[in-house]
């Protein structure tokens, strides 16, 4: 299904499968997806070939809701798309869960996302984004952010992923608020990142501030210079690979959170109200 230049419609209760592309927006605004079931993309062997469950491409204020996309390269895709939702969704087996580019004010609240080789949710150059109430599990990556500014991580059980359950890289006053992290390899790691931790559940019950490491913030200066000014040839800064202290938890959690995802996409009931 594809929308060029649509607004204002409803895509309800339908089931596609055996796609390259479940639905697509482009250029559409203020639609609705609600209670549908995307899986079981297409295969056809390409290496470029990265089918997706549902791809927005400059489309603002639309809701995905209910639904469960499965078996997709990509699950969702932003792309310079702002002020979308989506909520009460299960997004597994793939890749990647949720793909955000160059897009701001998105809210990803109270879904499932896991199973996917790379990443949970993967933000590049985004801002604002929310990320509030959902279950990231079983993931190489379950949240990577690179270039983000200003976004909220809060409320989500993050467990059981390969590699890291959060990994920022180059990100300003981006909050990681009240979440659960449990048996991932690395919890956190910061790469050139400054942000907010506050009363996260970090594995265990923990009395001491808890020290979230990552690569030194001597050249971040340096280094925004290098990435945002193309036209001046400023050398790269030197990379400095020693962990050390940079962000700090001062009020871990004493005991995890009772995080619900409150919706059953089997008789898909009526989604829980998405924040403000």
């Amino acid at each position: 299904m594809i929308l060029t230049h649509c607004n204002n419609f409803t895509i309800r209760t339908l089931v596609i499968e055996n796609v390259e592309y479940g639905i697509q927006f482009a250029q559409s605004s203020h639609n609705i997806v609600l209670n549908c079931i995307i899986k079981n993309a297409s295969s056809e062997g390409s290496p470029l070939y990265r089918p997706t469950g549902i791809d927005l491409l400059s489309s603002h204020n639309n809701e995905i809701s209910n639904t469960e996309i499965k078996k997709f390269f990509i699950g969702i895709d932003y792309d310079l798309s702002g002020h979308n939702k989506v909520a009460n969704s299960t997004i597994i087996d793939g890749v990647v869960g949720i793909q955000i580019m160059q897009s701001l004010s998105n809210v990803i609240y109270r879904n499932i996302i896991k199973n996917f080789s790379h990443y949970g949710i993967a933000q590049y150059l985004g801002s604002n984004t929310i990320i509030d109430g959902n279950i990231i599990s079983n993931n190489r990556y379950g949240i990577y952010s690179d270039e983000a500014v200003e976004s909220t991580i809060s409320n989500n059980h993050i467990s059981s992923n390969n590699e890291y359950g959060i990994d920022i890289n180059r990100g300003v006053s981006n909050k990681v608020l009240k979440n659960n992290f449990i048996d991932n390899k690395i919890d956190a790691y910061l790469y050139y990142s400054k942000g907010i931790w506050f009363r996260n559940y970090w594995d265990r019950p923990r009395l001491l501030p808890k020290r979230i490491n990552g690569t030194t913030e001597f050249f971040l200066f340096w280094y925004l210079l290098y990435e945002n000014i193309p036209y001046i040839p400023i050398p790269r800064p030197p990379k400095i690979g020693i962990p050390r202290l940079y962000d700090i938890d001062w009020f871990p959690a004493k005991i995890p959170y009772n995080i619900q995802n409150n919706y059953d996409v089997a008789t898909m009931i009526t989604p829980a109200p998405f924040p403000a």
